[in-house]
């Protein structure tokens, strides 16, 4: 079913044979992102972005837009702190069509300069709709914290400042110096064939200059107690972010993370769930992710909190985070958790948009292609010790850090009950 082709300039294209689906999803993956930028040129990653959709030689940015959408497609990208993502999705009588036009936008972008003023507002307008949305602003609180005055750290859409400073030279040299060869992963899911696919795409990407994967500057790691950042701001209510160093995406223990994230807070059953909103009322929301990056991570509980019962809410987390160190989750706890991770893994291979975002990115962040039974087989693995070993190895104060956006300024009374 998945197919990994390597072109003489070092392009990797990998398709999902999916039959009788209806739809077929293209993507393309880039190996760059906020982390890849120097400090004056933060927010360039999502700036060439913007300006890859606004035209080439042979289509204005209108033209591009109704190319695809004039068939039923959709297109879009987006950017992180490690990847720039381009992906449409169209019929898949249509594909041949939706190449050519999606990989002439991709590769010959012409940077018109009467495009940079608009995008550089636009961006300010993301940018300001962003910090508008406490949630949003204690990720960044948080981010910042844990990788302070690392490209990590730093926002993806940038500062206003280095924005409004780039120039079209800036984003020219960046797309022709990372934009290359064996910095892309082409990926296509449908009822289609490797092969043809492999050709429709050798005639489309020509230009495309050869070049090596980008090499990122590493993580560096030299917390050693608690932090806490606060944002006074009025809001309805508190947001809280609390983040702990954990592992890197291709670690040997990324699915007893896995597992443990989502015991602790990625269902309805999940313990955080039970506890801080069902039980106590302290939340709407409540919530665990793991972002997982090359060479290091993050676990995150993160949630919108009743104001004045703040501080009840931090002890409840803190203190669920650390029962899973001291007592083995029951078997049928686990069990659940397991099943839950592995029906939403099966079901979201039936699609894709899914399928094609699942390959391209495996295959650019870790060289190779996993099969879906080598993931299945890594959960149904993990075993109740397993979490308490990795809960034992991640909560540790040395790790904690908790980012909170509301209506406070003393910071004192939180740094008195962050504690693991």
């Amino acid at each position: 079913m998945y197919k990994l082709t390597t072109l003489d300039n070092g392009l990797r294209i990998v398709t999902t044979q999916m039959p009788t689906m209806q739809s077929v999803s293209l993507g393309i993956w880039v190996g760059v992102g906020s982390r890849y930028e120097p400090a004056r040129l933060n927010g360039i990653s999502h700036f060439v972005e913007h300006l890859v959709f606004k035209g080439t030689r042979k289509r204005d940015d209108h033209e591009i837009t109704c190319a695809i959408e004039g068939v039923g497609g959709v297109l879009n990208a987006s950017t992180s702190e490690e990847v720039t993502f381009y992906y449409c999705q169209v019929v898949k009588d249509k594909f041949a069509y939706a190449a050519e036009v999606f990989f002439d936008m991709f590769t010959g972008p012409i940077f018109e300069k009467k495009h940079m003023a608009p995008q550089k507002h636009i961006i300010l307008e993301e940018i300001h709709m962003y910090d508008d949305r406490p949630a949003s602003m204690v990720q960044d609180l948080l981010n910042h914290m844990m990788w302070p005055g690392q490209p990590l750290g730093r926002k993806i859409l940038g500062a206003e400042k280095t924005i409004m400073k780039m120039t079209r030279q800036d984003l020219v040299d960046f797309y022709q110096r990372t934009y290359r060869s064996g910095n892309l992963v082409v990926s296509v899911a449908g009822d289609i064939d490797h092969d043809e696919v492999v050709q429709e795409i050798k005639k489309h990407t020509r230009k495309i200059k050869t070049g090596p994967r980008l090499k990122y500057p590493a993580a560096k790691e030299q917390q050693r107690t608690p932090n806490l950042a606060l944002k006074s701001k009025e809001t309805e209510q508190s947001h809280m972010c609390i983040g702990l160093r954990s592992f890197h995406r291709n670690h040997r223990d990324r699915y007893v993370l896995k597992v443990l994230s989502t015991l602790l807070g990625e269902n309805m059953s999940s313990r955080l769930f039970r506890e801080v909103r069902e039980k106590h009322g302290l939340a709407y929301s409540i919530g665990t992710g793991i972002d997982p990056y090359l060479d290091t991570g993050a676990f995150v509980v993160s949630g919108g909190i009743i104001t004045d019962r703040l501080e009840q809410a931090i002890k409840v987390i803190l203190k669920e985070l650390g029962r899973l160190k001291t007592r083995r989750v029951p078997k049928a706890e686990l069990e659940r958790a397991r099943e839950f991770i592995l029906g939403l893994f099966k079901m979201s291979l039936d699609r894709t948009m899914t399928q094609m975002m699942w390959t391209g990115e495996k295959v650019l962040l870790s060289g190779k292609l996993s099969d879906p039974e080598q993931i299945i087989r890594g959960i149904k693995a993990v075993s109740a010790d397993d979490i308490m070993r990795v809960a034992r190895r991640i909560f540790r104060p040395g790790r904690l850090n908790v980012g909170i956006v509301g209506p406070f300024d003393d910071e004192e009374k939180f740094k008195k009950i962050i504690k693991l």
